[in-house]
């Protein structure tokens, strides 16, 4: 079926309720904004921004959720971030007193989605990206390619790999926080956010390289390594994610010049 008949969206929390809403780490300490922020655009810069700008496959949209309270001068760091990955979206989303993450996000996704609909399109795939996390830079065509006309299915890429400080880990999970929903449009939409990433069944699995990336640091909500994890050399990445370990890499040196912040002038 032609890639005419989907339109794709990656869809990325970035700090949504974080100037908003008290925040805890995965300790149950709270949150420092700006500390956060420093960390997690990091993060964002050295991995997940290479990651989406390297896709082989750009035919998609990644939309970017930010707090609407977010500083300027980080927000300055937009048009770079859109330089240098022009499929990048960024939006605004407000935390509400009900909670922001599963309804807010959802519906925020919809009237995005519904506002760029193309005449007569019958399907939408929606992919989780966290937002100090990477895809190898296949997985957008795999995901691509997995899709048949399915009225509604979950897409896992159950391969991938997590890294801890100094160690790399290829891991095999199906319930990964990167998976994909094929559906039909409509404004009713689930969205891959319907529920929490443990919480889907009857995945289709693509069984390919490891084609994710999951960074294991101090202030991760949720992500620790599991006990089944099988420690292998960084040079695995060189295919899939050479800006990760490939400091002559374009976007390695693009990205490390935000890391000395915005200009001021």
């Amino acid at each position: 079926m032609s890639r005419a008949a989907f339109a794709h969206y990656v869809v990325t929390r970035f700090n949504c309720g974080l100037y908003s809403t008290a925040q805890q780490d995965k300790h149950g300490h709270p949150l420092v904004p700006e500390r956060w922020m420093e960390e997690r655009l990091g993060l964002f810069e050295r991995y997940c921004l290479p990651s989406m700008a390297n896709q082989l496959v750009q035919d998609f949209e990644w939309l970017v959720f930010f707090d609407p309270a977010t500083p300027r001068h980080h927000l300055r760091r937009l048009p770079v971030y859109r330089r240098l990955c022009p499929r990048l979206v960024p939006l605004f989303l407000a935390p509400t007193p009900e909670g922001w993450f599963q309804r807010r996000l959802r519906q925020a996704c919809r009237a995005y989605i519904a506002s760029r609909w193309r005449h007569g399109l019958p399907h939408v795939i929606t992919t989780r990206l966290d937002c100090d996390d990477a895809l190898g830079r296949r997985a957008i065509g795999y995901i691509q390619a997995s899709f048949a006309g399915q009225a509604s299915q979950i897409v896992s890429l159950v391969n991938g790999y997590r890294s801890r400080e100094a160690e790399l880990y290829c891991v095999r999970s199906e319930g990964n926080p990167f998976l994909s929903l094929i559906e039909r449009a409509s404004r009713e939409m689930a969205t891959v956010y319907l529920r929490q990433h443990g919480e889907w069944s009857r995945l289709l699995r693509i069984e390919s390289d490891p084609m994710w990336l999951q960074v294991v640091h101090g202030s991760n909500l949720v992500n620790e390594l599991g006990r089944f994890d099988r420690r292998v050399s960084w040079n695995r990445l060189r295919e899939d994610f050479p800006w990760a370990v490939d400091e002559d890499h374009s976007c390695y040196k693009d990205t490390r010049r935000l890391s000395k912040g915005p200009s001021t002038s």
